[in-house]
């Protein structure tokens, strides 16, 4: 897929140093800003987190080149990818908006060595498959073949902490992901960016259900419907549209991703129930309302009445005061129903889900005078919780069977809000995740995508992809896949090495101590230790 974009302004190959991955999956940045703009501004800027860029247009490109190098030591490919950047005005306000957006700039199917017929990859997936470019681009198109020809476009948001657009906050440009509370670390959002342009997204309209030129994408192969045991590509637009919006019951089926889950996630926090026993077990939930006091364990133990309306959308019954309500999602606000589960008394409130197989949902709303705490339940437990009419909950407690982020099954869930997020739904892991994912929809200042990305690279395997660990400067490591089962990138410290050590003899000596430690996970042998140990022995 293609969208207008300026002249080409520069085309250049980008690297950090003197220790640029030289072969595997090989980035190459096309800047398209113009002159004095974006990754071409001047203003000057004081070097950070290991990053020496003096501009900011200079920090710019050594961080986003830091990305296509971190992916480029992970993925296996013989064929460039060219990544089209620009720093741009995104829609945003004063206090939200877009940071960023990306994804694939070309699409291809039945190419050879495709995996599936009649199915659409993401073109640098594609080419990676094939063994070569599948398409190199019209020189009459779009400014020139190199554009055109192009696998994947990412803008940023220039204007971030500008007047009118996400206030208070500006880029952070170091490497290191540490920024500070008030900055958006750039290499975090650019990962997560430049994987959607690298398979992890569909071509699928969650809003109509339509698909692009009526084919399936293989994304769509390996998500799944728990509600009704279909994968999306089995779905009519009609199931496509009402899968899209069931929260909870979306989830991944990939092999990969379902295997690693146990070592990147922690266990769920659930709801107790204990009596009556036709209803006690552990309920999934979501606290964190906009609005209301804090949903701890202990506001959520004690008796839970069913309130009268059920709907809650007008003052409940007596029969709440002193208690936990419980009430249907539905008619009003979820800040109007608290207020009335309030005023009748309730310490605090449980908002079941009305849509069919739908899980828990995040719940917005402002209501200053609202004080008790809300959680959110999902509509099958929530259903025979309502129906009990009455019962004893005993707080939160920690799942020992299930994990923060996945199904009964254990299979990860994707992100399928209520309403259509545009960008966002299908195309993200759910918010739900503990910790959090590289992978979802908003961005987490807990994310260290300098060392760690997650499950994302084992949804990349999931989806064809091949990786092979590459060492800066150091060329490929045959049979070794370049990142660890829990997401670890085993060339992430190397490139942090270099950033914080000067001295030779410093960065020699750390870059020993990471290998040795490779040694020791059995990620490398002691042989290839030795050959890494004298390559890097030149550096510096």
């Amino acid at each position: 897929m293609k969208t207008s974009f300026k002249a080409l302004c520069a085309g250049v190959a980008l690297g950090f140093a003197s220790i640029v991955p030289a072969q595997a999956a090989n980035f190459v940045l096309v800047n398209t800003d113009p002159s004095g703009v974006g990754f071409n501004d001047t203003t000057p800027a004081t070097p950070v987190g290991g990053n020496p860029g003096t501009t900011v247009g200079e920090q710019r490109l050594i961080a986003y080149s830091r990305a296509l190098s971190l992916w480029g030591s992970i993925l296996k490919s013989d064929v460039p990818i060219t990544v089209l950047g620009s720093f741009a005005p995104l829609s945003c306000t004063a206090t939200g908006g877009t940071l960023a957006q990306a994804g694939a700039w070309n699409i291809e199917f039945n190419y050879p060595n495709a995996p599936l017929a009649n199915t659409l990859y993401h073109s640098a997936l594609a080419n990676s498959l094939a063994g070569f470019d599948l398409y190199v681009g019209d020189p009459a198109a779009d400014g020139g073949a190199i554009i055109d020809g192009a696998d994947i476009v990412a803008n940023f948001n220039g204007n971030l902490g500008a007047p009118g657009c996400i206030e208070g906050s500006t880029w952070y440009y170091g490497l290191d992901s540490h920024s500070p509370a008030n900055k958006t670390d750039f290499l975090n959002v650019f990962m997560h960016e430049l994987s959607h342009g690298l398979g992890f997204s569909n071509f699928v309209s969650e809003v109509s259900g339509a698909r692009t030129i009526g084919m399936n994408d293989v994304y769509m192969t390996f998500t799944r419907d728990n509600l009704t045991g279909k994968r999306w590509s089995e779905m009519t637009a009609t199931e496509i549209r009402a899968a899209a919006i069931r929260d909870g019951q979306e989830v991944w089926m990939g092999p990969n991703v379902t295997a690693r889950a146990p070592l990147v996630l922690g266990p769920a926090t659930l709801l107790s129930v204990d009596s009556p026993a036709s209803v006690a077990g552990e309920y999934d939930f979501l606290g964190g309302a906009s609005f209301g006091g804090q949903a701890t364990s202990a506001a959520f133990t004690g008796d839970v009445v069913t309130g009268t309306p059920v709907d809650g959308c007008a003052t409940l019954g007596s029969a709440v005061a002193g208690k936990i309500a419980i009430v249907r999602r539905g008619t009003c606000g979820f800040a109007v129903k608290a207020k009335n589960a309030q005023n009748a008394g309730a310490t605090a409130i449980i908002i079941v889900n009305n849509a069919a197989g739908g899980g828990p949902v995040g719940m917005g709303g402002t209501d200053p005078t609202v004080t008790i705490p809300a959680i959110s339940a999902g509509q099958v437990g929530g259903d025979a919780l309502i129906a009990a009419g009455s019962f004893h909950a005993n707080g939160f407690v920690v799942s020992t069977t299930r994990l923060a982020g996945t199904d009964l099954s254990g299979h990860v869930r994707i992100y399928a809000p209520t309403t259509v997020a545009s960008g966002s739904s299908g195309s993200h892991f759910d918010v739900v995740a503990e910790p959090s994912l590289l992978m979802e929809p908003a961005n987490t200042p807990l994310l260290h995508a300098s060392t760690n990305v997650d499950l994302t690279a084992a949804l990349f395997q999931d989806i064809g992809w091949k990786t092979e660990l590459t060492m800066p400067a150091c060329g490929p490591v045959a049979g070794n896949p370049g990142v660890s089962d829990t997401g670890d990138i085993y060339a992430g410290p190397v490139f942090l090495c270099a950033d914080s050590q000067k001295n030779k003899g410093n960065f020699q000596a750390c870059v020993a101590q990471h290998l040795g430690n490779l040694v020791g996970q059995g990620a490398i042998t002691g042989n290839t230790k030795g050959s890494l140990g004298s390559c890097y022995a030149g550096l510096k």
